[in-house]
Parts: C-alpha cells; sequence; structure tokens
C-alpha cells in the first residue's frame, strides 16, 4: 500500500519499541510491526497495520548426486519446484551476493555456475562452466566473493575460479596428499592481523592440513598465489572436513577427529600469530621467503572440545567418536549489514552485499557471533550441542543417519 509506514528499523521482532535492542542481545535490521493506530484527531495518515508480509524462505537447493541433478524445493512446503540437471554433482557452494550457484562436477572435472537470482532473465539456468582438474570433490566460494576454490582429489591440484568472468585462473599443486575438503578465509583487511590476503586451507586424507595462500603475487606483491606449506606437528586423524569459524578475527577453522585413544574430538585451528600488516614477497623489501617458516606465520590447536584432552573449562565427551560434520549456531548476527569492499571485490558489484548476503566480514566485524556448537556423529546418529564458551553438554539429539549440519554461513 503506498504510503504506509516503513517498519524495517533496528529492533526486537517482537517488540514495536523502535530501537529496541535485538532479542538476541545484539542490533539487527529486523522487522518491527504492526504499526499502531493512528491519532484521532487530526485526519489520519496512511498507515498498514502490517507493512511487509513475506514468506520466511524462498528456494531450497538439494544435491541428488545419484540422479546427477539438483532439485529446487520450496524452503516452507518442501515440495519441488525444479529439476536441473549437471554432468556428475558431488558438492554445491553460493556465492555471498546469492546470485550464483557452484556445482562442483567429479566425472566431468568441472564447475557449473547457475544463476539463482530470481530477478534475473536466466534464472536457474547455467550461465557458466569452467574446466578444472582431475576429480573435483569439494567447491567453496571465497567470503568475499573473488574466487571460488575447488579441491581437486583426483589430481591433488587446488584450481582457483576467478568470480569475474568464471574462469580458471590459477590451478596449484603442492603439498597436497588425496585432498578431501576446504576452508576458505575472507580477504584479512580489517582481520587476521591486516596482513591482506585470504587463505584456503586444504584438509588432506591423513589428517594434514595444507595452505594456499591468496596474491596479489609479483614484485610488489604481498601473498604468494600458492600452495605455501602444511602446518607442521598438526595432524587430526579419521577427520572428514574442515568448516571456517566465520566468528574467528584471526582466521579459524573447525575440524572433527579422533585423539590418541580413538575418542571423538573437535578441535579449532587457529593462525596463532603473525606479523602485522600486508607483508611482501621480496626479500630486498622486508619480505620473507618460503619455506619452512611461513613468513614467520605461526598456527597451532589452543581449543579442543571432548576427548581426553579438552581444554574447554568444562570437558564433558562427545557423544560419538565418528565426527561427521560441525556447525555453529548463527543467532546473533549482523546480516542486515553490507559485506567488506576490498580493491580486489570491488569490480564484481558484489561488495556492498544486499540484506542478507553470506559474506564472512560485514564492515569490519565478523558475520557472526555463535554461542552453541553442533557435532554430527555417523557412528552414533546423534548431534551434540555444546555450548563453546564453556565446553558444556547442553543436549544430544537422535539423527540416525546424520552425515551433514549446516548453517546459512556455510560455504
Amino acid at each position: 500500500m503506498s504510503g504506509g509506514v516503513n517498519l524495517l528499523q533496528q529492533g526486537n521482532p517482537f517488540s514495536s519499541v523502535q530501537g529496541e535492542l535485538g532479542i538476541f542481545g545484539t542490533s539487527a535490521i529486523t522487522f518491527v510491526g504492526p504499526a499502531p493506530p493512528p491519532n484521532q484527531p487530526p485526519p489520519p495518515p496512511q498507515y498498514t497495520p502490517f507493512n511487509v508480509r513475506q514468506q520466511v524462505g524462498h528456494f531450497l537447493y538439494v544435491l541428488d548426486s545419484e540422479n546427477r541433478r539438483v532439485l529446487v524445493l520450496n524452503s516452507n512446503r518442501f515440495t519441488v519446484l525444479d529439476t536441473i540437471n549437471f554432468p556428475g554433482p558431488v558438492d554445491l557452494s553460493i556465492s555471498p551476493n546469492l546470485k550464483l550457484m557452484a556445482v562442483a562436477n567429479y566425472a566431468g572435472s568441472t564447475v557449473s555456475f547457475l544463476d539463482i537470482d530470481p530477478l534475473s532473465s536466466r534464472f536457474h539456468q547455467i550461465v557458466g562452466e569452467a574446466r578444472v582438474q582431475a576429480g573435483p570433490i569439494k567447491v567453496s566460494w571465497q567470503p568475499d566473493g573473488e574466487d571460488v576454490i575447488a579441491v581437486c582429489q583426483g589430481s591433488n591440484f587446488l584450481s582457483i575460479i576467478s568470480a569475474a568472468d568464471l574462469s580458471v585462473r590459477r590451478s596449484v599443486s603442492g603439498f597436497l596428499n588425496n585432498p578431501v575438503d576446504v576452508a576458505v578465509t575472507p580477504r584479512f583487511v580489517a582481520t587476521g592481523f591486516t596482513q591482506g590476503v585470504y587463505y584456503a586451507y586444504v584438509l588432506n586424507a591423513n589428517g594434514s592440513v595444507s595452505i594456499y595462500e591468496s596474491g596479489p603475487d609479483g614484485v610488489n606483491g604481498i601473498g604468494f598465489n600458492d600452495m605455501v606449506g602444511q602446518i607442521p606437528n598438526v595432524t587430526f586423524p579419521r577427520a572428514r572436513g574442515i568448516r571456517y569459524d566465520y566468528a574467528s578475527q584471526n582466521g579459524s577453522a573447525y575440524i572433527g577427529h579422533i585423539d590418541e585413544n580413538g575418542l571423538g574430538v573437535v578441535s579449532r585451528l587457529d593462525l596463532t600469530s603473525s606479523p602485522t600488516g600486508p607483508q611482501p614477497l621480496n626479500a630486498n623489501s622486508g619480505g620473507f621467503v618460503l619455506p619452512p617458516t611461513f613468513r614467520q606465520k605461526e598456527y597451532g590447536v589452543n581449543v579442543k572440545f571432548g576427548g581426553t584432552s579438552a581444554t574447554t573449562p568444562v570437558r564433558d565427551l562427545l557423544s560419538g567418536n565418528a565426527v561427521a560434520d560441525v556447525c555453529t549456531d548463527e543467532l546473533i548476527n549482523f546480516g542486515g549489514a553490507a559485506g567488506q569492499a576490498t580493491q580486489f571485490n570491488t569490480g564484481l558489484s558484489l561488495p556492498s552485499f544486499r540484506h542478507s548476503g553470506k559474506d564472512g566480514v560485514k564492515g569490519t566485524a565478523p558475520a557472526v557471533t555463535p554461542r552453541l556448537l553442533f557435532v554430527a556423529y555417523s557412528d552414533v546418529g546423534r548431534i551434540d550441542v555444546i555450548e563453546i564458551i564453556s565446553g558444556r553438554k547442553i543436549t544430544s539429539i537422535q539423527a540416525p543417519g546424520v552425515r551433514s549440519v549446516s548453517g546459512y554461513w556455510r560455504q
């Protein structure tokens, strides 16, 4: 209705008090309503009892690898709206601005790009395809929208696809040993010791973690745009996946594995120390060479949940010993804020992400402030809910056959 009152403001969605703090303890761009009745007299202005009414959610994309397709569901009714065929889909990832979906095709060694913008004339059409190294099994969109990272298990390669033109700009190898998963950080402009680069942490089947460092490279570069090494003295036995910690200031990631006694553990891998600011590649300009120093960057595990060496105040054991997946809650978030703009994504029409963008940094702060860790186990068919700050196991949920847990910000 024209002339209605705009009720989109910072506030509590269950309150009509303008400016009230968000229900989960932080300001958020939320809907506050209904609008109050007009004063009487004078003649009332136009108003609408409910200014905004829409379904919660729209499209849910489900990977059906066996039948080589992606199903498009209505996320409220879970009815099938569309079916899109791919050569051999095994993984998918959505761009931070919610306009494209990357689909890794193992058999064809390609990454397909599907238009998922409902306002686009090519909605639900494949708009690009990049040929990558053999055997892509995982695909992850860099949180600032710059690149798409494809983990190619069949060839021990990482293919980096530019989001600008959806073509492979570089394929790198070295330090990769049957890679199984990847977690990609935002570019560290205001976070991560302000290094100016982003990292991809690649989990190998033997439990080691290898690191790709982004560019720009070259004479005046600050990053190698290549694999730079494997984290020494740290392995994660029987790890199946690695998940970026969107609450991290310094590029942390969660990894589920077993300890020396075969007990289930979730470890947080951290960039524990680094020189501050961009580091030149040229040694004559004060830069540091590789390997094995990582240019004075050190990684380690300072937080462990479960097992015999938990670091948390409460040392509850996990319910299972085969960690299938982990994720965190996202109830406290800055989803209404714009994502960070860098010199590397400003030409992509991506940096000022619209409301609800999946970018990892909102302005200069991490996108979310989680309170709970969800840990899924394939051996016992359960999901533990763990309080992050204490390590206390709040509850354990029966979930027979569980293989994955996910939140909105997952890559």
